[in-house]
């Protein structure tokens, strides 16, 4: 079916919403007087033929609201709370939610007549257990936030509150008491946005709530990857940390005469490469390598993935590294240098 066409609200929040007071009881947005909705809007939205329009439309879901409560815009807003550990590692407070969609910031809707930052700070007593009193709060500009249970017609704009309380002793921190909507509370180290998702991986088996993901990489930084394929036989090999040499162990398509005039950006190329025994092994114990190198360095990674000609397995190497760095958050920039080159015979 076309996602156009799906219309989906979750009976959680036609049931337990309403009782609980998290979902609007109204069940035709067309009955909703949308006037205040959008004067006090976060972010600007229309409403077309009675019906709101999500600005980042669309999510898959054109009709009905998924599994949120409320029609059209919720504001939210996420307390984000750094300090810094007496060798100069900057770590970030977190929860996991308690619904499995990962580790988040503490936060949560902003109630009727209540301001973000106070909403902030509720939240994150009721998440964590932690007030700080007496410390600087300071609100930045709302933003829209692609949270996974939305719809075209109900979405999230949250205001991030940052608060830093400063350098903290190792033994000194405040101890975070998950409850509410939060499984667990955890300071994890957050020197940048790789770091703290690696962090995650390999001591909770855990990764970042989607619709915070973009959020933190703003707020915490998170250097780019730049991966260039190239080809050994047209000219010396780009400047780079990390350099795979695919042209003795990966399978060479120029030996085969259907796809010698393709190049690595061909599905038949890119099968035929990775099809190489233990080449997809390689693209994720490099992938897990620059990883670490921008957890620890904070710095950007460069890497040349080379062959003969530069039109086969180095493309295909860098296309499959830059996608399995993609999936985990890295932003990745791809140059492909010698694939337009004449074919090396």
């Amino acid at each position: 079916m076309d996602h156009t066409e799906i219309t989906f609200t979750h009976p959680d929040v036609l049931t337990r919403g309403v009782t609980e007071g998290w979902a609007d009881p109204e069940t035709d947005p067309t009955r909703i007087d949308w006037t205040e909705r959008l004067k006090h809007a976060a972010i600007p939205f229309a409403v077309v033929d009675g019906r709101p329009l999500n600005p980042h439309a669309p999510t898959g879901i054109r009709h009905g609201r998924n599994q949120l409560g409320h029609w059209g815009e919720q504001l939210c807003a996420d307390a984000v709370v750094t300090a810094t550990t007496t060798d100069g590692c900057r770590v970030l407070l977190m929860v996991e939610r308690a619904d499995g969609h990962g580790w988040a910031l503490p936060g949560g809707a902003v109630d009727p007549g209540e301001t973000p930052l106070r909403a902030a700070v509720r939240e994150l007593a009721e998440e964590t257990g932690l007030t700080f009193p007496g410390i600087h709060w300071q609100a930045l500009p709302a933003r829209y936030v692609p949270d996974p249970r939305a719809s075209d017609e109900a979405w999230m704009v949250t205001v991030p509150c940052r608060a830093d309380i400063g350098t903290v002793d190792y033994g000194a921190f405040p101890h975070p008491v998950p409850a509410d909507d939060a499984s667990d509370a955890a300071w994890l180290p957050a020197g940048n946005y790789v770091a703290l998702t690696c962090f995650l991986e390999e001591v909770f088996g855990g990764d970042v709530f989607p619709a915070h993901q973009q959020l933190l990489k703003d707020l915490l930084g998170c250097p780019p990857v730049e991966v260039t394929s190239f080809g050994y036989g047209h000219a010396a090999p780009p400047e780079a940390d990390i350099v795979l040499d695919g042209r003795r162990l990966f399978r060479n398509p120029h030996a085969s005469p259907a796809m010698r005039a393709m190049t690595g950006l061909d599905p038949a190329v890119y099968e035929h490469v990775l099809s190489t025994p233990g080449v997809r092994q390689v693209v994720d114990h490099t992938a897990a390598c620059v990883r670490e190198l921008l957890a620890a360095t904070g710095q950007s990674v460069r890497v040349g993935a080379g062959c003969a000609g530069g039109r086969h397995r180095s493309v295909v190497i860098a296309r499959a590294l830059a996608d399995e760095l993609a999936a985990t958050g890295v932003d990745v920039r791809v140059h492909h240098r010698d694939v337009d080159k004449p074919i090396i015979q």
